[in-house]
């Protein structure tokens, strides 16, 4: 396709050099008009500068107009511009993956937490222990100083006389109803004890859960914010993007070489035209001018005096 257009350019190029050199005997369009004592000259040539055009007097009756373009001038001018096309691509919003430095912070936080956990867990299991421990001395005392009494008591007793092992009947009695009611209420204590470290345990499991929704409702807050201030970033960095292109075609527009609307006078590659005059012109006269494509010339005549008599002596 390309190939065959540049056929066809070159050949419709070819084309209008010839019919440019057909023509070149009447180009370039010209006014000469005759005055009183001068000649005005007007040619337009499109195109054309003053350093690629010549101006010449042949004779005293006789001017020659000849110019010519190199290959680039008159490319340019029979060259049309390629419009440009500015292909803008529109990104929509999508949410993106965590960053790294994000994913990385999300892990440490949730291996300190399962620290913690364990660090909570082993805790209760060594206070839990300490307290069993300390309700067996207690209760291994308690039964220590009731079997010394209970030895005391015996010892009395095998010492006592008949009438007295009735009342060290009553007395081991006494002791055995004390022993159960002391160990009765050893047992409530352990109950008690027990019962409020399983309520201590309970409260802690209760605050760490607390604790734990509470950095998951934060942690899930900064990561909302997080992505909000990334998503608002990401939407100014668009916008100014966009902005700094519309702002570069906007400059890329003012600085657009000017172009034409309408070009109905192409110049011809080169010429050379002729102009004859009825009268003598005065050559070292001639004032020609070059301004926005039309030479501008005036050709001053040669004054002839007028027909005399001749007086013979």
């Amino acid at each position: 396709m390309a190939t065959g257009q540049r056929l066809f350019t070159d050949a419709f190029r070819d084309m209008q050099r010839a019919v440019e050199t057909f023509r070149s005997g009447s180009y370039p369009p010209s006014d000469v008009i005759d005055h009183a004592e001068y000649f005005t000259l007007e040619a337009e040539l499109p195109g054309y500068t003053k350093n690629n055009i010549k101006f010449e007097v042949v004779d005293t009756r006789t001017l020659i107009l000849s110019g010519s373009l190199n290959d680039d001038e008159y490319e340019a001018h029979h060259q049309s511009d390629s419009s440009r096309t500015v292909h803008c691509e529109a990104h929509g919003k999508s949410a993106g993956p965590v960053c790294k430095s994000c994913e990385a912070g999300l892990i440490k936080a949730e291996e300190a937490q399962e620290r913690l956990a364990k660090d909570a867990q082993a805790v209760k299991v060594e206070q839990a222990q300490a307290a069993q421990k300390a309700a067996q001395v207690e209760t291994a005392q308690k039964n220590k100083e009731a079997q010394q009494a209970g030895m005391a008591t015996a010892a009395q007793a095998t010492k006592a006389t008949d009438s007295q092992k009735s009342m060290m009947e009553k007395a081991k009695d006494v002791v055995n109803t004390q022993a159960k009611k002391l160990e009765s209420k050893v047992k409530k204590s352990e109950a008690e004890e027990a019962k409020k470290a399983e309520e201590v345990e309970a409260q802690k499991v209760e605050e760490t859960q607390a604790k734990k929704a509470q950095d998951t409702q934060t942690e899930d807050t900064e990561k909302k914010k997080a992505q909000e201030a990334k998503a608002k970033d990401d939407e100014y960095q668009r916008e100014q993007a966009q902005a700094q292109k519309e702002q570069q075609e906007v400059e890329k527009s003012r600085q657009r070489k000017a172009q034409y609307l309408i070009r109905e006078r192409n110049p011809a590659e080169s010429f050379s035209r002729q102009y004859n005059f009825h009268t003598h012109i005065k050559s070292e006269g001639i004032k020609a001018r070059f301004q926005d494509g039309i030479l501008k010339a005036i050709v001053p005549k040669v004054n002839i005096e007028k027909h005399q008599q001749i007086n013979i002596d």
